[in-house]
């Protein structure tokens, strides 16, 4: 038997086989000791030791407290003749062998008994240490997800094996478990819903998808996932019968058909990274990353991604495409690995086609290991914000060949898509962009992602009609029928959001669009051009300060997006209003170097230029708004800018008027 006993769950307490108890005066040192028994016998450096509970103070002082600590635990080994910390000049651990602990206890019984791991509760792990420095809390709060997401990892395992046995109601309890552990586990609410009318319990099944709906709108303000929907409308109509259960991932992949119907839209399967570093911390953060990968790819409206239920299954490098596409149903696959490089972290991710094994898309980030739980979500951000057009161009680029009368409503929005994409000035695009949608809609009247897409073209064709106010109107009118009809099929739709975002803005109605495009942000983080819309909102609004960096986010997200030269005017517009007239200048430059005709980025510039006092650029800008939007008036052309406050309106106008502006009789 061990030497020492500690608990780490509930109430702290350390104790010789025979009962004596370790007293130690100081908190701090109490929540060392818990580190190193969490670490166990791996060496810590003093220098991390004393920045995790000590970082409030200078180097030596941390380093003076950590001395201390050790002391009091030394003082402590000698009254009981017990070893438990093995010291170096530069690093400490702990002595695992003469230690018996409840944490370890734990995991074993992860791996051989789940059920009874439920005796320990992990919130209440180190629960009452006192202890209060941020690096400490951070370190604590990543233990207790990483034990929860142990504890639900063995249960799903457990809850797989029974129901690949046709253990119905062993399957049941293990599920009812994880979702007292997790109950906003959409995914396991879904499992259990089929595992009830699996059982022929059709109305505790419809009452789970109540307490998740209820449950989802308190919690989180949200209604519950398509899939979910779907799954309730299948226990609607089909007769229940006793049948063979289901596996969880043919659950998943079942609810997926039933709504996709035939649109043969992408199903994205995102495994947990695959930690190439031998630290602990980065195990957890790599199946953090895909964690929140899938949470931010989920927002996309348009293609579908596999819960972390199913794909979380496959053990790190056992991914094969052709188990990831039979088995799970997936089409495509994002994957990545960690590596630790000298004082950064290098994260090697990449997007493949389950189907042909091509791989779509690889990025590489680097980012200091301090930072790297701080960069997180700008990393899952980023790749998100690249992962998605990596594969709505691959979607594009496979239907191009085919005839328009043979394809579905799935692939009569990428045929829309392809549209634009390949031809952002054209009109002629915008018209057959817009046919598409249509067609798509025809076959499927609620299909929310073809009504924003068709909104979006609607929104493009309004700004070409800025310099008409009763067409300005009509079009932005249309614009917003068009989102909200989307949003009455599908209120998480993020870019019908937007674009409502963006008509009611130019309507005038600035509170109502700052609402809308905040939950489209909400909703869909990694969504670039829903901060191009935060910016003009801001900018409209006067609040010049908040529109920049809303705009710098827009060009982070999709440094090489083909729309990004309206994008970025956002940021023109603030620089103009706060004097950096040359700083206005440069980035309504930068905007027509990819679109010559836009009247926006061609007054800011001319009126950037006026007010440096100078013409020559300016007349030239004044020229090409005069070619592409004949018979334009000043207020005409400034009724495109719907400013709360009509100083700014007016300090535009004199900007053109310096630059040369004279209406044309």
């Amino acid at each position: 038997m061990s030497a020492v006993l500690a608990r780490l769950f509930g109430e702290m307490k350390f104790t010789t086989a025979e009962g004596d108890e370790f007293k130690f005066a100081s908190r701090k040192t109490r929540a060392l000791l818990a580190y190193l028994l969490v670490e166990n016998d791996r060496w810590q450096p003093r220098e991390k030791l004393a920045g995790l509970l000590w970082g409030d103070r200078g180097t030596k002082q941390a380093r003076n407290s950590l001395n201390q600590a050790l002391y009091e635990i030394r003082k402590a080994e000698i009254d009981v003749g017990i070893d438990l910390i093995e010291r170096e000049s530069e690093r400490v651990r702990l002595i695992g062998s003469n230690v018996e602990c409840d944490l370890y206890r734990f995991k074993d019984l992860l791996a051989s008994d789940p059920i009874a791991a439920n005796g320990f509760t992990v919130d209440e792990f180190l629960a009452d240490l006192g202890v209060s420095d941020a690096e400490f809390i951070d370190w604590m709060n990543r233990v207790r997800t990483k034990l929860r997401d142990d504890q639900l990892a063995s249960l799903r395992r457990q809850s797989a094996d029974a129901i690949s046995n046709n253990r119905a109601d062993s399957a049941i309890t293990i599920t009812r478990r994880m979702l007292e552990l997790d109950p906003l586990d959409e995914p396991a609410r879904r499992q259990l819903m089929e595992l009830y009318v699996e059982s022929g319990n059709r109305a505790e099944a419809m009452r789970q998808y109540q307490i998740c709906k209820e449950l989802l709108a308190a919690e989180l303000g949200v209604t519950p996932d398509p899939l979910t929907e779907s799954l309730l409308e299948r226990i609607k109509t089909v007769d229940v019968e006793q049948h063979p259960l289901a596996t969880p991932e043919s659950i998943e992949r079942q609810v997926m058909v039933a709504q996709r119907g035939d649109d043969q839209a992408p199903v994205l399967a995102v495994l947990p990274f695959t930690n190439l570093s031998d630290d602990p911390e980065h195990a957890c953060l790599a199946e953090g990353l895909a964690d929140d990968l899938i949470h931010a790819l989920s927002a996309y409206r348009w293609f579908k991604v596999l819960g972390r239920s199913s794909t979380f299954r496959v053990s790190e490098g056992a991914a094969d495409l052709d188990l990831m596409r039979q088995s799970f149903g997936a089409t495509h696959l994002v994957s990545g690995q960690l590596r630790r490089s000298g004082k950064a972290l290098r994260i090697n991710v990449e997007l493949v086609d389950c189907r042909s094994g091509q791989q779509l898309w690889s990025a590489r980030y680097n980012e200091p290991v301090e930072r790297l739980f701080e960069l997180e979500d700008a990393i899952v951000s980023h790749i998100a914000s690249a992962v998605v057009p990596a594969l709505e161009v691959a979607e594009m680029l496979s239907l191009h060949p085919r005839p328009p009368d043979s394809l579905s409503a799935y692939e009569l929005l990428q045929r829309g898509n392809w549209q634009l994409y390949r031809n952002l000035t054209n009109t002629d695009a915008d018209d057959e962009a817009a046919r598409c949608y249509e067609a798509a809609l025809a076959i499927d009247p609620n299909y929310a992602a073809a009504l924003a897409a068709l909104a979006y073209v609607k929104f493009r064709v309004s700004l070409r009609n800025a310099t008409d106010a009763d067409r300005f109107r009509t079009h932005l009118e249309d614009v917003r029928a068009t989102a909200m009809q989307a949003l009455d099929i599908d209120p998480r739709e993020p870019r019908a959001l937007r674009y409502l975002g963006g008509a009611l803005s130019l309507l005038r109605d600035q509170e109502g669009a700052l609402q809308a495009i905040e939950r489209a942000i909400e909703l869909c983080p990694s969504f670039a051009t829903a901060y191009s819309g935060l910016a003009f909102v801001h900018d409209f609004r006067g609040e010049f300060a908040a529109a920049k960096p809303a705009a710098d986010e827009t060009m982070r997200l999709r440094p090489h997006d083909p729309v990004l030269h309206r994008c970025i005017m956002s940021k023109s517009i603030a620089d103009y209003q706060t004097g950096a007239y040359e700083a206005a200048a440069q980035v309504a430059r930068n905007s027509l170097s990819t679109s010559r005709t836009w009247w926006m980025s061609n007054a800011l510039l001319a009126a950037s230029i006026g007010q440096q006092g100078r013409s020559g650029e300016a007349v030239e800008a004044i020229k090409r708004i005069r070619t592409n939007y004949p018979g334009v008036k000043l207020d005409g052309l400034l009724d495109g800018m719907p400013f709360v406050d009509q100083s700014h309106l007016e300090h535009l106008r004199e900007g053109l008027i310096k630059a040369g502006w004279r209406d044309e009789s």
